[in-house]
């Protein structure tokens, strides 16, 4: 700014004189003259030491645009992959939700089958147990009765009695699993049945 200021004062001066000279015909000072052609010079010295002193920056000022051109591309790229990953990670959930709701009527049709099913096979195991824990207990008393013979003859269930009485027992529960078995497969023809309807 100093640099233009001296500029603009020396402009001033020439053009005074160049009046001067064509219009009044006045006689130059040579001194003047000298006085400006002296700063004309110096002002060209400093102009031309700034320019060196600015060239020579040159090298650290390219360094640092480059550097900031790099982290400038580089957030570019990182913005466009952020982008991108969204735009991908948008794409994925729809589809998934579009999965969710087109299988959702199947998985509802099956759990409301398996709940009306699940007593059946709850009641069919409970009398499945309860007998087989009678059997049981009929056998240890049967063990019982032979370790102690007298026993049986004072008024005591006799082995007779306990077949009579294990017998039905057992034919009911070797008939349980051909039951259960019958339930289970027609569960799962209601449930494949119930599979085909469209959503």
């Amino acid at each position: 700014r100093s640099l233009q200021t001296e500029i603009q004062s020396l402009k001033d001066q020439v053009q005074e004189l160049h009046r001067d000279l064509t219009k009044h015909h006045s006689i130059i000072n040579t001194e003047k003259m000298g006085e400006i052609l002296d700063r004309s010079l110096h002002i060209d010295n400093q102009i031309a030491a700034q320019h060196s002193t600015v060239e020579t920056m040159r090298v650290m000022f390219e360094e640092i645009w480059d550097e900031t051109f790099q982290r400038v591309t580089n957030e570019q790229e990182i913005y466009e992959a952020q982008l991108f990953d969204l735009m991908q990670l948008k794409h994925e959930n729809s589809y998934l939700t579009s999965i969710t709701r087109q299988i959702s009527p199947y998985i509802l049709s099956i759990a409301k089958v398996r709940e009306r099913l699940e007593p059946r096979f709850q009641e069919s195991e409970e009398n499945l147990d309860d007998r087989t824990e009678t059997m049981l207990k009929i056998y240890e008393d049967g063990a019982a009765a032979r370790e102690n013979p007298d026993s049986s003859s004072h008024g005591g269930v006799t082995d007779q009695d306990k077949t009579k009485i294990m017998w039905p027992l057992m034919s009911e529960a070797a008939e349980m699993p051909v039951k259960i078995r019958t339930g289970r497969q027609r569960c799962t023809s209601e449930t494949s049945g119930n599979s085909d309807i469209p959503s």
